[in-house]
């Protein structure tokens, strides 16, 4: 995908071959905006720290789901893999692997856009 509406489901598809054994590696992915700002990002120690064994030459497919809730812009993102643990220990990081357009018809001037309510509650007026 080239370009994406605004508050639509992004699924960023990663496929990885390994070229060692390995136990539970951590896979992560980050967006970053057009001022390289990181607007998401996301790792598989939190939800999935027990991620298996793999072999050399296996290929494993990495899927994250995120609401395009962003600013209008372009993104990029840069998937990574690391050895169990903090994850500080990066196997491979792909910088600004792919990008992708977000396009909206508003505009808030904020990073985000996410969802949200906007009330206004007029008081009652005192008698002079």
């Amino acid at each position: 995908t080239v370009e994406l509406p605004h508050g639509e489901q992004l699924e960023i598809v990663t496929e990885i071959q390994f070229n060692e054994e390995i136990e539970d590696p951590v896979f992560g992915l980050s967006l970053r905006n057009d001022a390289g700002h990181t607007v998401f990002a996301t790792t598989s120690q939190w939800e999935h720290p027990q991620t298996g064994r793999f072999g050399p030459n296996e290929l494993v497919t990495v899927r994250v789901q995120v609401n395009a809730w962003f600013a209008p812009g372009r993104y990029r993102s840069t998937p990574s893999v690391a050895r169990a643990g903090s994850g500080a220990h990066t196997l491979d990081l792909r910088e600004d692997m792919t990008s992708f357009i977000l396009h909206s018809t508003r505009v808030s001037g904020g990073v985000l856009d996410p969802p949200h309510s906007f009330e206004i509650e007029r008081a009652a007026l005192k008698a002079p």
